[in-house]
């Protein structure tokens, strides 16, 4: 097996230099916090139970995530989100779906729609050019699994707004949602065009 492109955590960290880059579990607790002091409830079952496999524990403390736009506590908690916020009300499949819909509807830049066009006259709002490997990692397991300990509401806010970044074994992150970083750079005027391409490739190569 070849190796994966991807970045350190150091680079994660100097792209979004100014802004918070949290643990999976760190953010949702965040949010679980900022969502009672709305006067929401606070979830049922916590984000992680020392019985879950070792691999969704795994997930959860090292899978990162951080907001491109700067910290908006539970911009997601709105309507009738607000009574039952942690609820799962679909499937994990139906949340990528939205993502998807919403994002090249919306024009919402988001390398989850990468492959995706808008359906002029459609049903679905978007028709599939190609494959988006990525959505493969999102139909897992894990994924599955922490859509039924946050809801769907915070999950759909997650993968359509902000930028998640999952661990290789090689060290490495790859973006898996948000906005390509390489265009984040771009249009932060960070880094060289050389760094761009190498952000680039961290979420084309999923499946290597």
């Amino acid at each position: 097996m070849e190796p994966v492109p991807g970045v350190r955590r150091r680079v994660v960290d100097e792209v979004f230099k100014g802004r918070r880059v949290q643990q999976l579990v760190e953010y949702v607790d965040e949010q679980a916090a900022a969502a009672a002091a709305a006067g929401a409830p606070w979830p049922a079952v916590p984000v992680v139970l020392e019985s879950d496999p070792a691999e969704f524990r795994n997930f959860v403390f090292t899978t990162l995530v951080v907001d491109p736009s700067g910290p908006q506590p539970s911009e997601w908690l709105t309507g009738d989100v607000r009574a039952s916020p942690w609820v799962k009300r679909c499937s994990i499949r139906d949340v990528l779906f939205r993502v998807v819909s919403v994002a090249v509807s919306a024009d919402v830049p988001n390398v989850l729609a990468l492959g995706h066009r808008k359906e002029f006259g459609g049903r679905h709002g978007s028709v599939c050019l190609y494959p988006n490997t990525l959505h493969k990692i999102i139909l897992g397991p894990n994924w599955d699994l922490l859509l039924t300990r946050i809801g769907d509401a915070l999950l759909l806010h997650m993968l359509l707004r902000l930028c998640v970044f999952t661990p290789l074994p090689n060290g490495c992150f790859f973006q898996l949602s948000g906005p390509a970083t390489c265009e984040l750079l771009q249009s932060w005027r960070k880094f060289s065009p050389c760094v761009c391409l190498c952000m680039q490739l961290s979420y084309h190569s999923a499946d290597c």
